[in-house]
């Protein structure tokens, strides 16, 4: 059930509030804690890493790249109300990447403690996503992609996502060397 909110109502207001918000958190664990240790925490944000260490490609334009097949993929699958607030989550989400990757640096805060800066980065993603989630959006990708193989194979969404985020997660580890 996706609520219709009319545009510019108090309601749709609190959504793209929500959005934004999300975005912007989302963003900061990415930039401050996830890419400057090489971290790949799966989807399309974990190929952008891979590719930006990789070629040296902006992590956020890369998502973005990826994200916009997926998504207009995702609108004529699961409906144009999800379409429209995902487009708005992930290109605030590659934006914010890419600036504060631009004024920051990419300098984790967390410099020396991979581990903690995994918990750190996983925990404010994950609070980001909680805010998109509430406004019923995402930030794309394979959230986008999960969803749309949960209402074709109606297999639970978690299961989905863990299932291609691992996958990811794999292939960053062979492309990184990285077992430890």
């Amino acid at each position: 059930y996706i609520v219709q909110y009319h545009p510019f109502s108090k309601a749709w207001f609190k959504a793209y509030a929500f959005i934004i918000v999300g975005a912007f958190v989302i963003a900061c664990g990415y930039v401050f804690f996830i890419t400057p240790h090489r971290i790949v925490p799966g989807g399309v944000y974990g190929i952008s890493i891979v590719l930006h260490y990789t070629f040296g490609t902006p992590v956020g334009l890369v998502a973005l790249f990826f994200n916009i097949p997926l998504t207009l993929l995702g609108i004529k699958v699961l409906g144009p109300r999800f379409g429209m607030k995902t487009f708005t989550g992930f290109i605030l989400t590659s934006v914010f990447i890419d600036s504060l990757s631009y004024f920051f640096e990419s300098k984790a805060l967390v410099p020396d403690d991979i581990l903690l800066s995994t918990i750190y980065g996983g925990a404010i993603i994950g609070l980001g996503v909680g805010f998109l989630f509430k406004a019923k959006a995402t930030c794309g990708g394979t959230d986008v992609m999960a969803m749309m193989l949960g209402k074709w194979t109606k297999r639970p969404l978690g299961q989905l996502m863990m299932m291609v985020d691992a996958l990811i997660v794999v292939v960053g580890t062979l492309i990184f060397n990285d077992w430890a």
